[in-house]
């Protein structure tokens, strides 16, 4: 699981504007605005919004980019895409703020597996495009962001758990 932020029960109001623009083939959503919290107005950001095959595309970039090491070690694990986290994935993982859940690995860790594991389904690493865009100012640095959250579930894969990722990880 990777989560970002750190919020306090103060309400918070965003508020958006939306262009968009054509950057060579890709369509992509630059959206802007300003951020209040308590009604003190705090600096203007901005985040990409990235057609989905983009998307994906930087996740496979972030697969074929790993050192072989980790390559060679990788068993039955699918890795997929989606908007954002479930309701009920949200309250499985005890995350009560929409949006802040990056990425979630489900499955048995290799060093976990023993003689008996045969004929299951594969592991699943889940990649959640909507807030690692909101956290990314360019589509560099959302490519960055995905392999640090891919890197991050790998590393569940392997065994690691949040305590050990956090410490330093792959």
């Amino acid at each position: 699981m990777f989560v970002f932020g750190n919020f306090s029960n103060r309400e918070e109001r965003i508020d958006l504007f939306f262009s968009r623009r054509a950057f060579g083939i890709h369509d992509i959503i630059i959206a802007c605005g300003s951020r209040s919290i308590d009604g003190k107005t705090g600096e203007m950001w901005g985040f990409f919004i990235l057609k989905r095959e983009r998307f994906e595309k930087l996740v496979v970039e972030a697969i074929d980019e790993l050192p072989e090491q980790f390559q060679k070690r990788i068993e039955n694990v699918d890795v997929v895409v989606e908007s954002k986290a479930s309701d009920e994935i949200l309250k499985q993982q005890g995350i009560s703020r929409p949006g802040t859940l990056l990425g979630l690995y489900r499955g048995i860790p290799l060093e976990k597996r023993g003689v008996g594991y045969a004929n299951v389904l594969p592991d699943r690493i889940t990649i959640y495009q909507k807030p690692l865009e909101m956290l990314c100012r360019s589509e560099n640095e959302i490519k960055e962001k995905v392999r640090e959250v891919f890197m991050h579930e790998l590393g569940h894969h392997f065994g690691m758990s949040e305590e050990d990722l956090k410490g330093g990880g792959l």
